[in-house]
């Protein structure tokens, strides 16, 4: 991870749903590359483009990939005489974090990184278990193939300058919200925030669903209508509930509240607010200010008659100590864990992505100046490590052991990130 990309600078200027489709679809339409440099299946050339937002043409990132599938092959050339390789995978991960193409990749088409990471760390796992050549070939077939397609997938965007970046994080929960393609999970990977910006509208959705903030410190919330229908008609508040409050039986009864501006005055449903903006028409805004002393999800909904049933969520209050960006980090990793326990594979394999997306590529900085080589492990476990585990079906006891092994080098980047922190007070 080169330090100039730990902020993209392309992120704020997504289409939303455009992001989504473009890459896949281009992919699908024969923009793939062979091994060769030519695309599969007809596509276009594009020599002398570049990907939008980047400097280097294509041949660069074309030669750098078969640098890099050179290494490779040199790899499995080298184990299958049975030479020592550890050596050489140390090389192949420093040469693919010195790329450009790496940088690219990252910024502009990030579900195309983790394959080859995992691509890299079946290698390694092959080399550790003393496979067989043949196993060992295979997984360095994958890793190719994972440059060769990521290649590809830059070279659909050149072709297609507006399909943009393909990429998750800033604008996630919206795109779950109003679209339904389960992104909604990068939101809990946040770094915890005690100002919260909400909106609503006259199509009845808040624009986000789910914010981290810190326990026993004032929130500040800050709600609009930017919708345009009077508030007669479409009026709009949220209203911030207790913790394990059920929001349907508490939305019912506020609808029987309009004297009120539909906030309950009954002692059974008053109790359970702890907070509450104005009624809002089109165009209005409201703040209000209030503190969560216990951790917890706490629910909060808009309680006009009948909106709860499309807008609502959850203001979820963490410790200090899961506040800070590695406790946020691991909460997050235990939740896939939970999650692939019950039998979610995918969506666990989701949680690990964003915590390495939206939390630890901002640590990578400061860490990358301290351990390296603590840096690419770490890579190696959000990116295939735990991503490997969940695709093969792994038993629980291993996953677990493998996160108490990952969980312990982040400690250890916390104890770093804490005295470099210390460190940096001193000189100020």
């Amino acid at each position: 991870m080169k330090i100039s990309t730990i902020v993209s600078p392309f992120g704020d200027l997504l289409p939303r749903r455009l992001g989504l489709y473009a890459l896949p679809a281009a992919l699908a339409c024969g923009l793939l590359l062979s091994p060769g440099g030519a695309p599969l299946y007809g596509g276009v050339t594009t020599e002398g483009a570049a990907v939008a937002g980047t400097e280097q043409p294509l041949e660069d990132f074309e030669a750098e990939v078969r640098q890099l599938a050179s290494a490779v092959d040199a790899i499995s050339k080298r184990y299958a005489a049975g030479d020592a390789v550890e050596t050489s995978f140390k090389e192949l991960i420093e040469h693919w974090e010195g790329v450009e193409i790496h940088e690219a990749i990252e910024a502009k088409a990030i579900y195309l990184y983790p394959p080859i990471w995992q691509g890299i760390f079946s290698m390694k796992k092959a080399a550790e278990k003393e496979a067989s050549p043949a196993e060992m070939t295979r997984a360095c077939e994958r890793t190719k193939g994972a440059l060769w397609q990521a290649l590809g997938g830059l070279r659909a965007l050149a072709e297609q300058p507006a399909a943009t970046p393909l990429h998750v994080g800033r604008h996630a929960t919206e795109i779950h919200d109003h679209e339904g393609h389960g992104l909604g999970v990068l939101a809990h990977t946040e770094p915890t925030n005690n100002r919260i910006e909400l909106t609503g509208d006259d199509n009845m959705r808040y624009n986000k669903t789910h914010f981290v903030v810190r326990t026993g410190e004032p929130v500040t919330l800050r709600f609009k209508n930017i919708g345009e229908l009077p508030k007669e008609v479409m009026g709009h508040n949220v209203v911030i509930l207790d913790r394990g409050t059920a929001v349907e039986p508490f939305g019912i009864a506020a609808a029987s509240a309009s004297e009120n501006d539909y906030i309950p005055t009954d002692p059974a449903h008053a109790k359970s607010v702890l907070a509450h903006t104005e009624l809002l028409g089109g165009g209005e805004a409201d703040s209000i200010t209030f503190t969560l002393e216990d951790a917890g999800e706490y629910p909060f909904l808009c309680s006009f008659t009948a909106h709860f049933r499309l807008m609502q969520g959850t203001i979820e209050a963490v410790a200090a100590a899961d506040a800070e960006p590695v406790g946020l980090i691991l909460r997050q990793l235990r939740s896939a864990l939970e999650i692939y326990e019950k039998g979610d594979a995918k969506e666990a394999e989701t949680r690990v992505l964003a915590a390495y997306i939206n939390v630890f590529e901002g640590l990578e900085g400061d860490l990358i100046e301290i351990d390296p080589e603590l840096v690419s492990q770490l890579e190696l476990d959000f990116n295939a490590g735990l991503p490997s585990l969940f695709q093969e079906g792994a038993p629980v006891s291993e996953v677990r052991a493998y996160y108490e092994k990952m969980e312990a080098r982040l400690q250890k980047a916390k104890r770093f990130l804490d005295q470099a922190e210390v460190e940096r007070s001193s000189v100020f």
